[in-house]
């Protein structure tokens, strides 16, 4: 089983899910349609859990650049989504603390 070492520092297990969600999610606010999208999400996701199954562990930061580097070469509208996304994130959750 492989797992994710989070920016906290704690480690949960992989969930692909979590991956494919995320993607699904830049193409949308990309414009595109999941149904559209469906054949290359799936890839982009088999990749990243490939990667990470490999490794056995690996970093959320480490996930995502896979994530947005597989987005830019496929769709760069949904891996400038997925910055987009990323950024407002960080923000609110740098406001939280």
């Amino acid at each position: 089983m492989a797992n994710v070492k989070k920016r906290n520092g704690s480690t949960e297990p992989y969930d692909a899910e979590k991956v494919k969600a995320s993607v699904k999610k830049a193409f949308i606010d990309a414009g595109e349609t999941i149904e559209d999208r469906k054949d290359l999400i799936e890839k982009i996701a088999k990749e990243v859990t490939d990667d990470v199954k490999e490794k056995g562990e690996e970093t959320t930061e480490a996930i995502k650049d896979k994530v947005v580097s597989s987005l830019d070469g496929a769709e760069s509208k949904a891996g400038e989504a997925w910055r987009k996304f990323d950024k407002k994130y960080k923000s609110v959750k740098n406001e939280e603390r």
